[in-house]
């Protein structure tokens, strides 16, 4: 029957993990994107990430993290080779702010992430139920734990109950964290070291240091359960007053010698790249901006930490933007007060001296814990932090409920898994609703104005073709306030001379996502023309989601004007098939008397604006005149050429007849390679002869 109301527990809370890891998007839980990102880079190049001080020169900004965790996920799930550039897109008007009023996505999301997932979201879901299975695993541990201190089957059970449906803990658990492990890890460490504290006997020794190397491994968090080890031992050499020396060395030994041996490598990498480690000079150097403390710690940040550290221990999720009302936290406030009153009414913990290894574990966590926000700001404050004394925690919880009588314990133990399902339905559901989260058009371009008025331009999406004088635009907003209010759109071409304008009135809702689709009257054009889409509501101040001023009007994005039929290349031009870079060819050539025309067409996704360059050359190769600018001098830049097609590009450069000319293209970081018939030219130019 214990086991059986155990089982219980397991049960619904390995329900409850899988349930909240498909309504909680991935990538939407602190820093899962980044962990997600090391396997990755682990699986695809069988080394680890190197940490480097410029932030977004990082492969993953948790490089900084011990590797366990993402070397046991590559060797389960590595066969699914996620591509390193199948990743989740972050979501350009999501704010860190905890009120900001926008999406509560950090990514764009689509349909390929739920179930049956396919590529990247595969390999990811994969690792979110590998930490549910940790978490299962944790449960079972922190249930032997409060047996062995307590004997008592009620207060074990209360125990698993308290960790297994803490919302917030279930959050972390049902992705792919390594809080998670380190949950596991710490869990099992306090076990251990009571067991081997208690009877003496060299396995336990054994498998405490290979738990402690496995932790140590895992997060730099668990360093703090050293002490812990050294305790036992000396424990444990006490009670045998005949072999104490030899109880000493050999528990010793096989305490941390696992540890050397399983996590020592990592140590003295980190010493030989960084100088340091623990890396964490390497670490604020990178992630300074963000995490760095300003100035010293105060009473006032001591006061903020408690307030976000508790609320977020329980019940805040996201990143720290997706909580309940003030009212949970208050509940959960009363919850715990109720449990150290009832702690501060035990009076029976000497009868167990063996109580001082979980107490021992949270003073150690919340220890380390302090002293890390002493250099680190807000971003260290969060309750997830102190999971490593998750299992301890809810083990005192469940003891101090204990005081209060039987029918009381019983009933948290009953109630348990309520709040995470409500949690669940009414507050993380409908901040992840699917219908709600934005996934674009592929074709759309992605932007972020906020309009004073209340209104957020997210997207824009416009036609490339005249049909016959008209084109489509399509802005994709979010209402973040309700209101209404009057939208200028206009098509302005690369000099700034306006092609066309159209206003439409428009009323939006908090909240709630919305297309605006204007057609714009726009005059017939020759050849291809580079357009920008800009947005005005009532001509109001815009701002990113970070608080930057944007110019108003907002560039939207970018569109094309296609003329109505395609270029040919005339009769009387000259054929080439000169290829630069393996992106763009040229076509041919035919000169005039002040002008030289040439065709290119484009032979892939060109992702750079290049510039050509003709060059009068004398039969040396010596420059005599030149003529660089982009090409169609900007009216239709590289970037906006589709693969296949055929630009016509006239240049004012008059070349006299038998002279040399050297064509090419170039960027400020050099010049595209010119090839040949397979030979590769000199200097990145083709050069012929003027007819």
């Amino acid at each position: 029957m214990k086991q059986l109301s155990f089982l219980a527990v397991l049960f619904v809370y390995a329900g409850l993990a899988v349930a909240y890891s498909i309504v909680v998007p991935l990538g939407e839980t602190p820093d899962e994107t980044e962990h997600f990102r090391y396997f990755q880079h682990i699986v695809t190049t069988a080394e680890l990430p190197i940490m480097v001080a410029d932030y977004d020169a990082n492969v993953t900004i948790e490089a900084h993290q011990p590797p366990l965790l993402y070397m046991v996920g590559a060797g389960l799930f590595g066969r699914f080779a996620p591509d390193p550039a199948d990743g989740l897109v972050h979501n350009h008007c999501f704010s860190y702010q905890f009120d900001d009023p926008g999406r509560q996505n950090a990514y764009l999301h689509n349909a390929s992430e739920w179930p049956p997932q396919t590529g990247m979201a595969r390999a990811f879901y994969a690792l979110r139920w590998l930490s549910v299975g940790m978490g299962m695993i944790t449960l079972w541990i922190a249930w032997r734990l409060a047996y062995l201190l307590t004997d008592d089957h009620s207060i074990a059970l209360a125990t698993a109950a308290l960790l297994a449906f803490n919302p917030q803990w279930l959050f972390i658990t049902s992705s792919f964290n390594n809080d998670v492990p380190s949950t596991m890890l710490g869990g099992a460490a306090i076990w251990l070291a009571v067991l081997g504290a208690k009877h003496g006997r060299y396995r336990h020794f054994l498998l405490l240091g290979s738990i402690l190397g496995a932790g140590i491994l895992s997060k730099f968090s668990l360093i703090a359960y050293l002490p812990l080890a050294g305790l036992a031992i000396l424990w444990a050499a006490w009670l045998r007053p005949h072999g104490r020396i030899r109880t000493l060395l050999v528990s010793g030994l096989l305490v941390f010698v696992p540890v050397l041996l399983i996590a020592g490598w990592w140590y003295v990498r980190n010493g030989q790249l960084y100088g340091d480690p623990l890396m964490w000079e390497i670490t604020l150097a990178a992630k300074g901006a963000v995490i760095a403390r300003d100035g010293t710690l105060t009473l006032a940040d001591i006061w903020a930490f408690a307030v976000l550290h508790f609320r977020s221990y329980w019940a805040w999720f996201g990143w720290l933007n997706v909580r309940p009302g003030a009212w949970v936290h208050a509940l959960y406030l009363l919850f715990v007060l109720a449990g150290c009153v009832g702690l501060a009414r035990w009076r029976n913990w000497w009868k167990t001296p063996f109580w001082v290894f979980p107490g021992l574990a949270v003073l150690a966590v919340y220890a380390a814990l302090l002293q890390y926000i002493r250099t680190i700001n807000w971003t260290g404050y969060q309750g997830r932090l102190a999971f490593t004394a998750a299992v301890p925690i809810a083990l005192f919880l469940a003891v101090g409920w204990s005081m209060h009588g039987r029918k009381p314990l019983r009933t948290i133990t009953i109630l348990q898994p309520i709040a995470p399902l409500l949690l669940l339905i009414f507050v993380i559901r409908p901040a992840y609703d699917r219908a709600h989260l934005f996934s674009p058009p592929p074709a759309a371009q992605l932007t972020c104005a906020r309009f004073a008025d209340g209104w957020q331009l997210e997207a824009m999406t416009a036609d490339e073709t005249i049909a016959p004088d008209k084109i489509r635009v399509t802005l994709h907003g979010f209402g973040l306030q309700t209101g209404d209010g009057q939208i200028t759109i206009s098509l302005l071409a690369a000099d700034g001379s306006r092609l066309a304008e159209t206003a439409v009135q428009h009323a939006w809702q908090a909240g709630a996502a919305d297309e605006v689709t204007a057609m714009l009257d726009v005059p017939a054009v020759s050849a291809p023309l580079h357009a920008f889409v800009q947005v005005s509501v009532r001509d109001n101040t815009a701002t990113s989601a970070t608080g930057r001023v944007l110019a108003v009007p907002h560039t939207a994005g970018t569109t094309r004007l296609m003329p109505a039929t395609p270029e040919v290349i005339p009769a009387d031009a000259l054929p080439l098939d000169v290829a630069f870079g393996e992106q763009i060819k040229l076509t041919a050539v035919r000169f005039d008397a002040e002008t030289v025309t040439v065709w290119w067409q484009a032979l892939d996704e060109i992702t750079a604006d290049y510039t050509v360059f003709l060059h009068h050359v004398d039969d040396d190769g010596q420059l005599l005149a030149q003529a660089d600018r982009p090409p169609t001098n900007g009216r239709f830049p590289t970037t906006s050429w589709r693969t296949g097609e055929v630009v016509k590009d006239t240049h004012p450069f008059a070349v006299p007849s038998g002279s040399r000319l050297a064509i090419g293209l170039y960027t400020a970081e050099g010049r595209l390679a010119a090839v040949r018939d397979g030979v590769v030219l000199p200097d990145g130019r083709f050069v012929l002869t003027v007819p």
